[in-house]
């Protein structure tokens, strides 16, 4: 019965120190896609013209057949890397873990932002933009660097607990798991690189006659 109830000591507060970051996570993602969908909606009048134009262009270029509108899989790929290694850095660090709050909060910002232009703009037919052009890349984007984020804080968390708390776990055990699940998580991001610069245009192209 004791063992029992050690264990379920162990256990517990494990799962907790995993969950909190996890929520934490979704809800600075939410309030990011939030808040970029209300500077959509503020954005001055010209500016938002300008940015409409901007996109019309890139989709007329891209149904020519332009390489220059085309994605990079390098630059796509190397891009979402660096966010993952700024999240690994900011874990170990355990004093920058809060900054990762803020870059899941930033990519909320910037996805909502996209989202909402397209559908203010287009309605529907921005929707479908939308769901061709923003949606498939940032699937891969948004669960990597969710679940790397998630990690990096329960990470940073245990760390900054075992400076007053005894942990059973040794600090070069907990920091091998984190490692593991940002390689997990690159290889995610990897094939979000590679839907962001074949797929998507793909998809646009498929897309984009029904709205220009």
């Amino acid at each position: 019965m004791s063992a029992r109830r050690r264990r379920t000591h162990v256990k517990g507060p494990a799962l907790r120190d995993l969950a909190i970051p996890s929520v934490m996570v979704v809800i600075m993602l939410v309030m990011g896609i939030i808040f970029g969908s209300i500077a959509a909606q503020t954005l001055d009048p010209m500016e938002k013209n300008r940015l409409v134009q901007f996109l019309g262009r890139f989709s007329q270029s891209l149904l020519n057949g332009m390489p220059s509108a085309k994605a990079s899989p390098e630059a796509a790929i190397i891009a979402n890397l660096q966010k993952l290694g700024a999240v690994w850095v900011l874990a170990v660090t355990v004093i920058g873990a809060p900054f990762i709050l803020a870059m899941m909060f930033l990519q909320g910002i910037a996805t909502g932002f996209t989202v909402a232009i397209l559908v203010s703009e287009w309605s529907i037919k921005g929707l479908l933009l939308a769901l061709a052009s923003v949606v498939p890349h940032n699937a891969f984007l948004v669960g990597g660097l969710g679940v790397s984020s998630a990690a990096g804080l329960t990470h940073a968390w245990t760390c900054a607990k075992s400076l007053f708390v005894r942990e059973v776990t040794p600090l070069r055990a907990r920091l091998f798991v984190f490692s593991l699940i940002c390689l997990i998580c690159a290889a995610v991001l990897v094939v979000g690189g590679l839907v962001e610069a074949y797929l998507s245009p793909l998809l646009l192209r498929k897309v984009a006659p029904l709205v220009f």
